[in-house]
């Protein structure tokens, strides 16, 4: 505020990250470190646990017999590694033969798919057909029963169905009938 009047904050904001000031302030704090450990004012575990930092595990020694057997049980997983890995191909092989089957037997199923639909749609073609020929005969059979009817009323036969089948009455009167209808007109015309 100039002089002999004092400071005054104008803005704040952090210095870390500064290219220029960081190291300054890092170089300054690892130096007051090293002074208070020189002169045993703190000790090493102190700033560890002070900064969150943990020591790193010391290796431990190994005996020879455990190292052999580390060494066999090493071999031992990487023979089974092997023998997994070639269960797993052979695995993967039959799969992949089994995909083929079922991808062949897809094909057949809708082959037949197909043939079943249409034979159900031949099947009910057919079966309308024969629903059509079964109205026609009955009404062919209304009408045969209904020509012997007329003929049993208007002439002297008699349909026997003991005897004869309606066909096989119609086959012989109606012969006779046209005989007699050819008289008729002869004796009408003379």
């Amino acid at each position: 505020m100039g002089h002999g009047l004092g400071t005054k904050v104008v803005d704040r904001y952090s210095i870390l990250g500064d290219d220029d000031v960081t190291p300054k302030v890092v170089k300054r704090v690892l130096t007051l470190c090293r002074l208070f450990l020189d002169e045993k004012l703190v000790t090493q575990s102190a700033v560890k646990s002070s900064l969150g930092l943990v020591d790193a595990p010391q290796p431990e020694t190994v005996s020879l017999r455990d190292y052999n057997r580390l060494r066999e049980d090493l071999e031992a997983l990487k023979v089974q590694a092997e023998d997994d890995r070639k269960t797993a191909e052979r695995e993967s092989v039959r799969a992949d033969n089994l995909l083929a089957q079922v991808g062949a037997l897809n094909g057949r199923v809708r082959s037949l798919e197909a043939q079943l639909s249409s034979s159900k749609l031949e099947r009910s073609r057919i079966g309308k057909e024969v629903e059509e020929m079964e109205a026609r005969a009955e009404n062919s059979s209304e009408a045969l029963d209904d020509l012997i009817e007329v003929i049993e009323e208007r002439t002297d036969f008699e349909f026997d169905s003991e005897v004869d089948t309606r066909e096989e009455f119609l086959a012989g009167v109606i012969p006779k009938i046209l005989e007699d209808l050819e008289a008729l007109k002869a004796a009408e015309d003379e």
